[in-house]
């Protein structure tokens, strides 16, 4: 069963309000998209099986809300975990691991 968090709708003067957990907090806004970008986030949205507002939202999190790491400095650290993942493989079947 899953489990519902209470979500708050409003305009944007509600952020300003405190105390409010911000990530609980639905501000509707008006955006301006170019019209292949729109179509791209609504079929990438489908296939997730996601409504394409709340993809978008989705995407914007990830990359707006990393912790002020670029693009870069993420694809380091996947590859710093790729790597080690891959050495304990190889010391899986090296038979080195404990």
């Amino acid at each position: 069963m899953k489990i519902r968090k209470k979500l708050n709708y409003g305009k944007k003067d509600l952020l300003s309000l405190a105390p409010i957990i911000h990530r609980d907090v639905k501000v509707m806004i008006s955006i301006k998209l170019d019209g292949d970008v729109l179509l791209a986030a609504k079929e990438k949205a489908a296939k997730d099986g996601l409504p394409y507002q709340t993809w978008i939202n989705r995407l914007l999190r990830q990359n707006v809300l990393t912790e002020g790491d670029s693009i870069e400095a993420r694809l380091a650290k996947a590859e710093a975990r790729v790597e080690k993942i891959e050495q304990m493989i190889r010391e899986i079947q090296s038979g080195k691991a404990a």
